[in-house]
Formats: structure tokens, C-alpha cells, sequence
């Protein structure tokens, strides 16, 4: 992969990063393809998300507003690494449920890009704790 290429993921991750911070729909929707799709663990019960609309939405708040207060995630951004058109980057968040309690996990992020935008999206986190904490099993959402 160029150099040029790798910077040029770079640049759109941090942009996607900085709109996914601030939970902005529009300017995530700016930053991916049409045919976007978001692919979260197959144990989390929720997705796969496709097409842009429905991947903004989603990465905006809605698929974690099933479960937590959307208003209080933050997300802190632990490390990144990119090679061309491929992008990696390691996630802590932290959020209160709608019950109250105190929400953390890690993620990893895996993002492909096509034409200057985000095509594809993977993410990988403990789901584990995420059902032992929401109780998944009965709670889960119909894919959008």
C-alpha cells in the first residue's frame, strides 16, 4: 500500500472518529458509502446494519440506546493502526445503563474504506459482560 493511501485513511478515520464521538449522524453519514454495512459480534444479538442510513442511525445512537443513556458515552481512543486502506483502532467506552449502573468495555474497531469513504465496518468487544450486565438474552432488538 502507498503512503499516500495509508495517510488518507488516517485522515478519514480521525474525522470518523471525532463524528462518532459526538454521536453526529450527518457527518458520520458523510464519511461512509452508500452500501456501508456494520458488522457487530454475532453474540451481541443486534445488526448486521446496511446502507447509510440505517449505519449512521445506528453508530449515532441508536443500537447502544436499546441498553444505555446515550447522552453519557464517551469514548477514548487507546491506540490506531493503519495500512492502506484498512484502519484498527482500540476503543475503551464507558456509559450509565437506563438502570443506573456504570457501563465499560473495550473494543476493537476494523474499518475498510473504498473511494475515500468507510465501506465496511467490524467491531469486537466482550459480550460476555455486555450480557451479564443488559441480560441480552431476552432483550435483544430485531436487526435494522
Amino acid at each position: 500500500m502507498t503512503a499516500a493511501a495509508t495517510q488518507e485513511t488516517w485522515q478519514l478515520i480521525a474525522r470518523f472518529l471525532e463524528a462518532h464521538e459526538r454521536a453526529d449522524a450527518q457527518a458520520i453519514r458523510e464519511l461512509i458509502t452508500d452500501d456501508a454495512t456494520w458488522h457487530l459480534p454475532p453474540s451481541a444479538g443486534v445488526g448486521p446494519f446496511t446502507g447509510a442510513g440505517p449505519v449512521s442511525a445506528a453508530l449515532a445512537g441508536g443500537a447502544a440506546d436499546n441498553w444505555l443513556d446515550v447522552s453519557t458515552i464517551r469514548r477514548k481512543v487507546t491506540g490506531i493502526v493503519v495500512d492502506g486502506d484498512t484502519a484498527v483502532a482500540l476503543e475503551s467506552k464507558t456509559a450509565t445503563t437506563h438502570g443506573g449502573e456504570h457501563y465499560r468495555n473495550d473494543y476493537c474497531w476494523v474499518y475498510t474504506c473504498r473511494d475515500g469513504l468507510i465501506s465496511q465496518i467490524r467491531n469486537f468487544t466482550d459480550t460476555l459482560h455486555a450480557d451479564r450486565l443488559f441480560g441480552l438474552g431476552n432483550k435483544t432488538p430485531a436487526s435494522s
